[in-house]
């Protein structure tokens, strides 16, 4: 099957300005509007997106009213179709607005609620901050977790983002972390984390995974870290969670 290419576009500056100054009443017409979004048309300036030179294929995301039952196949959906576009486009918080906005606009309005003013910002603007923006985004956030996750030397190169897929607790604070870029750091510490529930047959808690991110954290602090090899990693979350457990 041949498929269609499009070029990427960008939410306009102008009409960026326009969509944070008037948040507020942008969230109260989202709400109002999950599935139909002809209101930007009125809401926005004219001709509200930039077509850029970038190209790729006219994909589509899954749709379910339950968005759980959706989320990894879309997060590999996003990732296979978007990752050959350069880090300064895919970390460009216009980028996703026109995503969306405009493309996958009731897929978003889907995979969060927008319950709350606060919703819309942190989760569609990159309100907390670009690296957090981007952990946090509706989509964005899909996409960061396999792009950091898969892994060509296994056989399944998708073995860990499923793991993450089944319970983000596995890796949401590890994301929030500034060394959360860090590939080598990320492969360590989910391969150390799915081993040890596997050998000890014991599933970590919540707290688990958070104890672990402010353990590596005190590396990252000392400048030690990004030295360290996805092993060194790997052993030091792994000798960490048999520490805990042993403390239980």
């Amino acid at each position: 099957m041949i498929l269609t290419k499009i070029r990427i576009k960008f939410l306009t500056e102008q009409a960026t300005k326009t969509f944070k100054h008037n948040i507020e009443k942008a969230y109260t017409i989202i709400k109002n509007n999950p599935k139909n979004n002809e209101w930007i048309h009125s809401f926005l300036p004219e001709n509200p997106f930039e077509e850029k030179i970038y190209e790729i294929d006219d994909f589509k995301l899954k749709y379910s009213d339950n968005y759980d039952d959706v989320s990894y196949e879309n997060a590999i959906l996003i990732y296979e179709n978007l990752k050959h576009l350069p880090r300064r486009i895919l970390s460009e918080e216009r980028f996703w607005l026109w995503l969306y906005l405009d493309k996958f606009y009731n897929i978003a309005t889907k995979a969060i609620k927008v319950e709350k003013v606060s919703t819309l910002k942190n989760h569609w603007t990159h309100a907390l901050g670009n690296r957090r923006g981007l952990a946090f985004g509706v989509l964005s956030r899909e996409f960061f977790r396999v792009d950091l996750s898969v892994d060509k030397n296994l056989e399944d190169k998708y073995e860990l983002t499923k793991y993450i897929f089944q319970r983000i607790e596995r890796f949401r604070t590890l994301s929030w972390r500034t060394f959360s870029n860090n590939k080598t750091i990320v492969l360590g510490t989910l391969k150390a984390q799915r081993d040890f529930e596997e050998k000890s047959n014991k599933k970590l808690n919540n707290s688990h995974y958070n104890l672990v991110s402010k353990r590596i954290s005190r590396y990252a602090s000392v400048n030690f870290l990004d030295n360290m090899s996805e092993k060194e990693v790997y052993y030091l979350v792994y000798n960490y969670l048999e520490e805990l457990s042993d403390e239980e």
